[in-house]
């Protein structure tokens, strides 16, 4: 794999911001993770949900079932075609798969 080429002048640049627009208060994060395929999704797991950056769009999964909190989030190929669905390791153990696009939870 290639290294990539970093920008030499301004022009060259990437562009940059902030997700949101004012401060918002955040809570405890637990686990995070980034989809590698462009445009890439950002997942942040915290107390009782999941969270899904989706450019501007933000999708929240709640994890109302389960009791235990997530520690580790990953992106990775689902067992149905070449989606990638992201998955979710709980303290006690139980990997969930997280279909971003609808919001199912389901054991892995």
């Amino acid at each position: 794999m290639t290294k990539p080429r970093l920008p030499r002048s301004v022009s060259q640049a990437w562009p940059g911001g902030f997700v949101f627009n004012q401060a918002r208060t955040i809570t405890r994060v637990a686990a995070g993770a980034v989809e590698p395929r462009r445009p890439a999704r950002f997942a942040v797991a915290g107390m009782d949900a999941v969270l899904v950056f989706d450019g501007a769009r933000v999708d929240r999964v709640r994890l109302h079932a389960h009791e235990d909190e997530v520690c580790e989030l990953a992106w990775a190929r689902s067992d149905v075609g070449t989606a990638l669905a992201l998955y979710a390791l709980l303290t006690d153990g139980t990997v969930l798969r997280i279909d971003p696009g609808t919001g199912e939870i389901g054991c892995a």
